[in-house]
């Protein structure tokens, strides 16, 4: 359990330092597709990883699969849709 407790304060941690930079150097955002393909992927696995604490081999395989629908789905959202 603890690791779930580091995990989600490294990525809070990030997601702050980022944020900040972006603010105080006023940077243009332009990443909102890749932002919530990972916030989707990210919820996923989470809601999956949160019903077992051991998982068996072939639960690695939707997880590579993920990485394919992920690169899918930052394509469809930036050059199908236009999606900023």
């Amino acid at each position: 359990m603890q690791i779930y407790g580091a995990v989600f304060m490294n990525n809070i941690l990030g997601f702050v330092v980022i944020s900040i930079l972006i603010y105080m150097r006023e940077i243009t955002w332009e990443f909102s597709a890749d932002v919530l393909v990972v916030a989707i992927v990210c919820a996923v696995t989470g809601l999956t990883a949160s019903f077992r604490p051991t998982f068996p081999l072939w639960t690695s395989f939707p997880a590579y699969l993920m990485y394919l629908v992920a690169l899918l789905l930052v394509f469809v959202l930036k050059d199908v849709l236009n999606y900023v």
